[in-house]
């Protein structure tokens, strides 16, 4: 055999492999989401409570930590969060396996991914529980435990958590890709986004952000074009430039920028109850959709921003929820508003788009 048909077998391999892979990436991210909650897990059976003394690791038990996980919840507040980042995590793998039967399961899997990371790296690591619940620590040990820091037995899971987030966004950007007619119109309103964020904006007080209007011209994308090219719009594009704009530095991309507009894109996933089949194109109930989308994006929007004070900036769960409520509810809330107002006008347009590009 020549060298040429050696080279030419082996790129047909790589080739299939790659094939392989695309067609079956919802096994992939279901199971980095099993694996992450195993993980995360792990010192539920395994740990073993250990101390320092002279220098030395001595164990603190003679037993591994074991105990009733519920039990755990009655102890302190902390593992609440904790519990639900294991909810949203379990939530996210479901998804990630179902989104081979509908590509928005891709998008809300990359979006329950995000905040389960989130909120596991706003809470103690499972270790720090386990063991302050085997030691018999009081409420107060506990937080002072925490320390808003991501503890060793969270990094991996997190990690994880990204890397099936950015494989769900990839994926639902395969099968739906890219027109050019839908990059230009993006380019648009991602360029007014910009320009609402830099020069059309009110600063809150003691530099707790600012209330502009930057989030309409995002959710008009997420509620055009669908969740998925509405996350590639708000949460990369748009929050990439942003987060170089602001001038915070690249590390509060994650939480503030990626997370935080791309939560926009929850409003695409009502486009069809808002955006009807009828000739004007909206009904009544679309008011409702709209306002519930708003909602939700505000929401995750402001578990993003807070999760980034904390683990970024030291701040207390508290203080953080404090300070960014003050700007991102009210961001939030005009922002549905004036969706709200739009609703009809942009309904027409859209119907008639529909039927333009029918004929």
């Amino acid at each position: 055999m020549e060298e040429n048909e050696i080279q030419e077998l082996h790129q047909d391999r790589i080739a299939n492999l790659l094939e392989l892979l695309k067609s079956n990436l919802w096994i992939i991210m279901g199971s980095i989401g099993v694996i992450a909650l195993l993980l995360t897990l792990v010192p539920l059976f395994s740990a073993i409570p250990v101390g320092m003394s002279d220098g030395t690791l001595i164990p603190l038990g003679e037993d591994e930590i074991g105990f009733c996980f519920w039990d755990l919840l009655g102890k302190t507040v902390f593992s609440w969060g904790f519990f639900f980042a294991l909810l949203f995590i379990l939530a996210a793998t479901i998804c990630g396996f179902l989104f081979r039967f509908h590509l928005n399961f891709a998008v809300a899997s990359t979006l329950l991914y995000l905040i389960g990371a989130c909120l596991l790296v706003c809470t103690p690591s499972f270790y720090e529980l386990a063991l302050s619940f085997k030691l018999g620590a009081d409420v107060g040990d506990i937080a002072s435990l925490s320390e808003c820091a991501a503890g060793a037995g969270v990094i991996v899971p997190v990690i994880l958590c990204f890397i099936a987030a950015m494989l769900g966004v990839s994926q639902s950007n395969v099968k739906d890709p890219f027109s050019l007619v839908e990059i230009a119109e993006m380019g648009i309103l991602i360029a007014l986004a910009v320009i609402c964020d830099l020069y059309l904006s009110f600063d809150i007080s003691a530099g707790a952000g600012s209330i502009n209007l930057a989030m309409v011209p995002l959710f008009l994308i997420a509620l055009r074009h669908g969740p998925a090219k509405g996350f590639v719009a708000g949460g990369i594009v748009f929050g990439f430039i942003t987060c170089l704009t602001d001038g915070y530095g690249i590390y509060t991309f994650p939480f503030d920028y990626l997370m935080g507009f791309g939560s926009i894109c929850m409003l695409g996933f009502f486009r069809k109850w808002i955006f009807t089949e009828k000739e004007p194109g909206f009904a009544p109930i679309g008011f409702l959709y709209i306002l519930i989308g708003g909602i939700l994006a505000t929401l995750v929007r402001f578990i993003g921003s807070t999760a980034s004070s904390m683990v970024i900036y030291g701040y207390e769960i508290i203080p953080a929820m404090e300070y960014n409520v003050l700007y991102i509810l009210p961001t939030g809330a005009i922002a549905t508003g004036v969706m709200m107002a739009l609703y009809v006008p942009l309904a027409r347009v859209n119907s008639y788009t529909r039927r333009h590009n029918a004929h």
